[in-house]
């Protein structure tokens, strides 16, 4: 969504830089041993980058990220014990007094199941065998964040049932509903055409053409036939005219004899 964001507002793109972290394989194989190392290099890289991003896109008008320097510490809570966490937060703490919250947050809000999908389709080869309960414990921890999130404008979008990638469709529905201003936190269900009801709502196009054409058809045809009904009066009363002239002539001729 950022991608497509950052092509219909002319912003510029800023991506997370997962790949870059060593220790992501290993983590997948083996999350309680490299929790901790996987998270603080996700920790300093990404607040590096939020610092470098501050430093020279200071006045740029739009500035669009697939991520928050918040997810970081979402991802801590799922994977570090009590002790590691204790250091997280010391490191966290100091980091987030220089990090910028962005104007608007969009929380694409999925169900386990879709986002288990979702992770099969971008066909990542360490998160093959990822496990079902880590992302459920990972989508409980960021539903519960948002739900007394503050700290700026929020948008939630429920994308169980929608496609905005290859649909165009839902695609509008989220632009629309982006583009229109609005503060605090706004919770949005797109509407999912089915197959059956577009097909239904073509249907519908079709018969109410049909309809108009049936109705102009029989609008023009009205015409012509009055039209012709007043030339067949306008015979028939100059008709009588003629009739009355030469009756009234041949009376004069009469008197006339």
């Amino acid at each position: 969504l950022a991608k497509i964001l950052s092509e219909e507002l002319q912003g510029r793109l800023v991506l997370e830089e997962f790949e870059g972290n060593p220790f992501l394989r290993d983590f997948y194989n083996d999350r309680k041993r490299w929790a901790f190392q996987t998270q603080i290099n996700f920790l300093i890289s990404r607040y590096y980058q939020q610092l470098r991003l501050q430093q020279v896109d200071l006045f740029a008008d739009k500035i669009i990220s697939d991520y928050m320097f918040a997810k970081d510490k979402l991802f801590a809570q799922t994977s570090l014990d009590d002790n590691e966490m204790l250091l997280y937060k010391k490191l966290a703490t100091i980091f987030e007094k220089n990090i910028t919250y962005p104007d608007l947050v969009i929380f694409l809000q999925s169900d386990v199941d879709r986002l288990m999908e979702n992770i099969k389709k971008r066909a990542r080869d360490y998160e093959r065998d990822i496990e079902w309960e880590y992302i459920s414990q990972l989508n409980e921890v960021y539903n519960q964040y948002f739900f007394s999130y503050d700290k700026s404008n929020l948008l939630v979008i429920n994308t169980n049932d929608i496609d905005f990638v290859n649909n165009k469709s839902d695609l509008d529905q989220i632009l629309q509903v982006i583009k229109t201003p609005f503060s605090g936190s706004k919770f949005f269900n797109p509407i999912k055409k089915s197959v059956w009801f577009i097909m239904f709502y073509k249907i519908i196009i079709i018969l109410l053409a049909i309809y108009s054409m049936a109705r102009l058809y029989e609008y023009y045809y009205n015409r012509k036939s009055i039209s012709k009904n007043k030339n067949k009066l306008n015979k028939i009363n100059s008709i009588k005219k003629n009739n009355i002239k030469d009756a009234e002539f041949e009376e004069i001729q009469w008197k006339l004899y």
